[in-house]
């Protein structure tokens, strides 16, 4: 579903620093108000970063407005980029221009932008909370849960200098993506489905 041609108004993104990603949608679980407070700490470190929160959000809902409120009060807005809810090839077109996928969610079930990152070799910094390990398997670098927004700017700004961390980290996705795949999937699927009848 991600094999499709990159809608022109969404122009690939200037590398003056790495550029962050999260997806999902805009909600008081995902951690965004920590997730932009450790873009900002990230910025002192890299000045020409942008983060991009793609994912569906009621311009009307309190959250979302007080997640706004903070990247204004903080001077981010120019830094800090909301796509709300975008098609399969916008989406595609996200990951492609992202260096790094940041997940400080408080809890999850199967994350889906997960698995997707890995697929698009888009290196992942999650807290390790709920569900994600399961879903990460030994990929990606995990957060303990009383990781500080510090922690999550120097583990960012390591993975964006330390090329050969980089390739270890996307190396790891390639091979935990293997077990989403259909053939893999599927016959897990009738396994449980005979089990439960």
């Amino acid at each position: 579903r991600f094999d499709a041609t990159p809608p022109e108004d969404i122009p690939s993104l200037p590398h003056g620093g790495p550029n962050w990603i999260f997806v999902g949608r805009v909600a008081p679980n995902k951690g965004l108000h920590q997730l932009v407070k450790a873009f900002e700490a990230f910025l002192a470190l890299e000045a020409g970063a942008r983060l991009t929160i793609v994912g569906k959000y009621d311009p009307e809902d309190r959250y979302y407005r007080d997640l706004r409120a903070l990247v204004l009060n903080r001077g981010l807005a120019e830094r800090v980029v909301f796509t709300g809810f975008v098609a399969d090839d916008a989406l595609a077109a996200h990951y492609r221009n992202a260096d790094v996928f940041v997940c400080l969610s408080e809890h999850e079930g199967f994350c889906v932008p997960l698995v997707e990152a890995m697929f698009f070799d888009v290196p992942i910094v999650a807290k390790a909370t709920t569900a994600i390990p399961e879903t990460l398997g030994s990929a990606g670098i995990l957060l303990e849960e009383e990781a500080d927004i510090y922690d999550v700017a120097a583990l960012v700004h390591q993975i964006w200098r330390d090329v050969q961390l980089r390739e270890a980290v996307v190396a790891g996705h390639r091979l935990r993506r293997r077990a989403f795949l259909p053939e893999q999937i599927y016959p897990l699927i009738d396994e449980l489905a005979r089990e439960l009848a």
